[in-house]
């Protein structure tokens, strides 16, 4: 889709006239930005999702597409490749107009918060001026666009690196000629015969064809069909110089069904709206934008700045989806339902434009792309449904970067692609800073391939280092930004190490089921395909990329002296490396390869290999395509609204509409997550690792919501925490299904009834305004009363009483386990120790729940994070030969496979369900907690040794090596006690 045809090619490759004259479509510029206006000031009779396309169109299109032509006034491209050089350009001048933006800003920029009655900032830097600069651009450089059709020259400019313009002269002859080289490469239509054409004319010969060779002799015993597949389908030298083997059209075709199809099933799953997601993240950091008109604020989440920097997850881009919802006057809830069929369709074209510069073949760039429709398109994990998020949209335009890098190292180096790369680069690097790390990667690492294949002084090596160096000139300018204001990493929850696994104290690697659960099988299997392409190499860059990009993250994240390196700088992004293993492009490489070996039937090895492949990668592709339609159908996509924001959404529509604000209002992890997504309020504390990386308070911030709600804390500690955060009112949400896990605490129906009941006693602090029932309360937080009961009090004056909290606590804290508690050996981690453990029963059915009371002693100082226990019951499995033992796990997954017995099961437990934290235990009581065992269906039917591991919890678990194949893994802790399963 990126070439041009035979004809044009060689009339642009010979320079020899100048022409003048202008496109009538050229007037249109300098109106579009009247489209601008129409957005602005239009009725909302054209529908939701017009809207958005048209300001989508506004704001990452046009703007790209006039710069692109304005840069390279001809091309030499396709439209395909345009759109997407368009889209990449568009990021880019968003993002150079929202840092001038934000600099402008003044003060409120550096600070968390503007204080009361500051100056305002010498120049409006806001999401309107960036409006106002877009409109103007597409004016000025429409105004300039036209001049210059009009009355400037459009011959091609040199090359890179100097060369006068082709004229009648020797020397313009052999400029000529090497933009007639240059044409070639980056025409992608050029067959021999055509190469010869230019070259004749360049040398100012007469520009006949060369005589046409002459038929061979026939093939003994070929069956005429035979002949004719082979001649319409063999990858020749021909193909592999990117020869079309079907007409433009029905590329274009096929090429716009799958795009049609990725827009209808993207429209019909809408946007990822889960409460455990990263959405609501981003719909509230959008609709704070649109409310205050600024850019990138520091009060997304709590009135007091959501960190010391800016949150460095947040980029440009989310800034450009506020300028189309504020242009088109959308709510960013109902912008983000529409994006991802908006954005997917761009996604792919990008994908595809990647394809066709690493594969050169138009059939295997899009069966490429049907894979990767079918590989990014699953609804809860897939890329396709997560676009609007900063990382994944980086990662697409970083495939745009790679793309434009290899056209300049296969011959157009004309400038003008140069700095299309270095603009590319700045619009990727400003959306995520994890873009920046893949564009750096992916090219130094095919450099390094060039060096070993070609040596320093092949001119695609040279090339390709000049492409890096474009690259990297466009992501300094974002990078020096993120370092000076959001490089802040304080949040222990963000920067705790986790997902690794340890081969000693300093030496870790990557978890095999972090970065297995990014590649999956298919990936995977993509990985070891890889192997085989070093053979073939030398063929071009696009192979030695495919070869090269699928090792090379494996082994950083496999290398455990690598990642301690990194893991300082990068955190938990080390495991994305394995996102840059391009293993739908090596599943279609490979493909077409054995394709071919199938078609010429040289050789009954390679048909049989061919054929093994094909079936191999069809029992692969089989449970994705299987994933991929089922996370599509209309049960799986009503099981996620029911884990959404949406079952909340009356509620906090009438937060918004009848409590004045913007006020601060607290609530469980989840809720509390969900308001600044849903209304225009702030709140107190944010689910585990959703909040800025640079909140230092982050710990405090959950700590204080669990305690507001906890029935185990006195009103005066409770009364300093909503001063200390300025709350304005408490909301109880009750509307759970069933019980939700935390990181720090619990949420759920049962929870929510006796938390009501605990905050109606205090009445000194709070007023209840609402009563939703089972669904919930809202309270109104007593500000008046803040200081008194907080203790701050005038001379002579006294606190006023609260209800005491020692009537609840009584059966939550004892002197002494009772005698018919089971000792358990003493063990110290977290600052606890567990003394005893009483069972319900000895004997229970499978299937049940094993009941269980655990005896706690604070012994010492308390981890940063919350303790959380692992309750095992293990039964004897049937002993095995001396290797079996060493490798006890595996060979307990076998026999659990062959028999359909469970011979361990675990549940993990957070002690008194996250009410009460250990730092407000008391160090001379033992502490009652209940915890239940669920024993499944399948159990052993047999005696179960009970065992209890408590433990710092870590958002990823951080294991050691033997945990992979050994039963003593992280999890094995102290016996408690036998149980007969029946």
């Amino acid at each position: 889709m990126e070439a041009r045809g035979s004809e044009q090619g060689s009339r642009a490759a010979s320079g020899l006239e100048d022409r003048r004259g202008f496109r009538p479509r050229s007037l249109l510029w300098p109106l579009s930005p009247l489209l601008y206006i129409f957005l602005a000031l239009e009725d909302p009779w054209l529908p939701d999702a017009a809207r958005a396309a048209l300001g989508l169109a506004a704001v990452l299109i046009l703007p790209g597409w006039l710069l692109h032509d304005l840069i390279l006034p001809r091309p030499r491209v396709g439209p395909t490749a345009r759109l997407a050089r368009a889209f990449l350009l568009s990021v880019a001048l968003v993002a150079v107009l929202g840092l001038a933006a934000w600099f402008c800003s003044g003060d409120a920029a550096l600070g968390p918060v503007a204080p009361p009655g500051a100056a305002p900032p010498p120049f409006p830097g806001s999401l309107t001026s960036i409006l106002w600069g877009l409109g103007g651009f597409l004016f000025l450089a429409g105004v300039a666009s036209l001049l210059r059709e009009a009355f400037g020259r459009h011959g091609r400019g040199p090359r890179l690196g100097g060369g006068k313009a082709a004229g009648g002269k020797a020397a313009g002859g052999k400029a000529a000629a090497g933009e007639a080289a240059a044409g070639e490469a980056a025409a992608g239509e050029a067959t021999a015969g055509e190469a010869a054409v230019r070259e004749a004319a360049a040398a100012g010969g007469p520009a006949s064809p060369p005589p046409a060779p002459r038929p061979g002799p026939p093939r003994e015993g070929e069956d005429p069909w035979q002949g004719i597949l082979r001649r319409a389908y063999r990858l020749s030298e021909e193909q592999r110089r990117e020869r079309r083997i079907a007409p433009r059209w029905a590329t274009t075709m096929v090429l716009a069904v799958i795009l049609a199809a990725a827009a209808v099933l993207c429209f019909h799953a809408g946007g990822h709206l889960g409460y455990r997601t990263d959405s609501p993240d981003h719909i509230g950091c959008l609709r704070e934008m649109i409310e205050r008109d600024r850019v990138l604020p520091r009060t997304a989440f709590h009135a007091d700045g959501d960190g010391t920097t800016l949150d460095a997850r947040k980029g440009f881009f989310h800034v450009a989806l506020a300028l189309v919802a504020r242009l088109t006057g959308l709510d960013p809830l109902r912008l983000w339902q529409l994006l991802p069929g908006l954005l997917a369709p761009l996604a792919l074209i990008v994908f595809h434009t990647l394809a066709r510069r690493v594969l050169r073949s138009e059939g295997t760039a899009l069966f490429a792309t049907f894979l990767a429709l079918v590989c990014f398109g699953e609804v809860q994990r897939g890329l396709l449904t997560r676009l609007a998020y900063g990382n994944a949209m980086g990662g697409v335009l970083a495939w745009g970067v790679i793309a434009l890098a290899l056209r300049f190292v296969r011959g157009d180096a004309r400038p003008g692609v140069f700095w299309l790369l270095a603009l590319g680069a700045l619009g990727a690097a400003a959306t995520h800073a994890f873009a920046a790390v893949q564009i750096g990667f992916s090219l130094g690492a095919l450099i390094v391939a060039l060096l070993c294949a070609r040596g320093p002084r092949d001119r695609r090596t040279r090339r390709l280092a000049a492409a890096c160096g474009a690259a990297l000139l466009g992501m300094a300018g974002p990078t020096l930004w993120r370092v000076l204001y959001a490089s802040g990493s304080a949040n222990p929850i963000h920067t705790h190490r986790q997902g690794v696994i340890y081969l000693s104290e300093r030496l870790f690697l990557i978890s095999p089921a972090e970065w297995g659960a990014m590649l999956g099988a298919v990936g995977i299997a993509g990985v070891l395909l890889s192997f085989a392409l070093w053979r073939r190499a030398r063929e071009g860059e696009g192979v030695l990329y495919l070869a090269t990009l699928s090792l090379a993250p494996m082994l950083i994240l496999l290398n455990p002296v690598a990642v301690p390196l990194l893991e300082p700088l990068l955190g938990y992004l080390v495991a994305r490396f394995a996102l840059l293993v391009p293993y739908v492009l090596v599943l279609a490489y490979v493909a077409g390869w054995m394709g071919q070996a199938l078609l010429d039937l040289h050789s009954a090895r390679r048909v049989v290999k061919a054929l093994l492949f094909y079936a191999a990668m069809v029992a692969l592709l089989f449970p994705r395509f299987e994933a991929f339609a089922r996370s599509h159908s209309s049960r799986s996509l009503e099981a996620l609204e029911r884990r959404s924001i949406l079952q909340w959404r009356e509620v906090m529509e009438r937060l918004d509409q009848e409590l004045p604000g913007p006020a601060v209002i607290l609530s469980d992890p989840i809720t509390g997550y969900c308001i600044p997504a849903l209304t225009r309020h702030f709140t107190v504390t944010v689910l585990h690792q959703h909040g800025s990386p640079a909140d230092t308070l982050a710990l405090a911030r959950l700590a204080g919501a669990r305690d507001v709600l906890s029935p185990y804390i006195g009103t005066g500690e409770k009364a300093r925490i909503c001063r200390r955060f300025g709350v304005d009112y408490v909301f109880v949400n009750g509307d759970f299904a069933a019980p939700v896990d935390l990181f720090l605490c619990q949420a759920g129906r049962e929870l929510a009834a006796r938390q009501r009941s605990v905050l109606d006693e205090d009445d000194l602090l709070l007023r209840r305004l609402w009563d939703l029932g089972p669904d919930g309360a809202l309270y109104a937080v007593r500000a008046e009363n803040l200081d008194r009961l907080s203790g701050i009090v005038g001379p002579g004056e006294e606190p006023p009483a609260s209800p005491s909290t020692e009537a609840r606590s009584a059966a939550l804290f004892v002197r002494a386990p009772p005698e018919q508690a089971i000792p358990v050996l003493p063990d110290t981690a977290a600052g606890l120790t567990l003394t005893a453990i009483a069972l319900d029963t000895l004997r229970l059915a499978a299937g049940g729940e094993l009941g269980a009371t655990l005896y706690w002693r604070r012994v010492g100082a308390p981890g940063r994070f919350p303790a959380e226990v692992h309750l095992r019951l293990a039964a004897e499995v049937p002993a095995g030969r001396m290797w079996v033992e060493r490798l006890s796990k595996l060979s307990r997954l076998l026999v659990e496979r062959r028999t359909h017995r469970h011979y361990r099961h675990r549940s993990v437990h957070t002690p008194l369900d996250g009410q009460l934290g250990a730092e407000n235990w008391p160090r001379d009581r033992y502490v009652v907690d209940q915890a239940r065992i669920r024993v499944p269906e399948r159990a052993a039917r047999s005696s179960h040794l009970l065992k209890v591991r408590w433990m710092e919890a870590s958002f990823l678990p951080n294991l050691p090596l033997r945990h992979l194949y050994s039963d003593e893994d992280a999890y094995e802790g102290v016996p408690a006690g036998m149980v007969e399963v029946y």
